[in-house]
């Protein structure tokens, strides 16, 4: 019996074959097309998925850190960690606090005489206060209608069977 196979534009791939669009490229195995597959989200591993939930709700998460006031970075890292367990590594916050201030949800300043090398400080921009207000909204307004999906799952919603 063969293993599951992967539908990919028009082409059968079994795992273990190679698959390129590009002669060249035949060197590509599977798992290079299940990186790919996971990348594009759809994906049946727990920890793949709890990876993007995580992933897509790090700005979201950022932002709700600086709101009660200004925090350095690394701050930002602990109390991330503190507060949610959340394990977010420098390789990873540093270039969405960039982008969040190019987007003017935060803005930044370096501090030079606080510690023993400059902190680069970061808070909420008026937009930015805005932007998180209506983040919460649809947060709050998304997970409620997962709760219901999932209740009606079990058949603890009226009508559900």
């Amino acid at each position: 019996m063969r293993g599951p196979a992967f539908i990919i534009a028009g082409s059968r791939l079994s795992p273990g074959r190679f698959f390129s669009p590009f002669p060249a490229a035949e060197n590509i195995r599977i798992r290079g097309l299940v990186s790919y597959i996971v990348t594009q989200g759809i994906s049946g591993a727990r920890a793949n998925w709890q990876e993007q939930l995580r992933r897509g709700a790090l700005d979201f998460a950022i932002l709700l850190a600086v709101s009660p006031g200004p925090k350095y970075g690394l701050a930002i890292i602990q109390y991330l960690e503190k507060f949610t367990d959340l394990v977010v590594s420098e390789g990873t916050i540093y270039p969405i606090l960039g982008r969040l201030t190019r987007d003017e949800l935060l803005h930044a300043w370096w501090v030079e005489d606080e510690a023993p090398h400059a902190r680069k400080y970061y808070r909420l921009t008026p937009a930015g206060k805005r932007r998180l207000a209506e983040m919460k909204v649809e947060w709050s307004a998304f997970a409620d209608k997962i709760a219901r999906l999932m209740r009606a799952a079990e058949g603890s919603v009226d009508g559900a069977q």
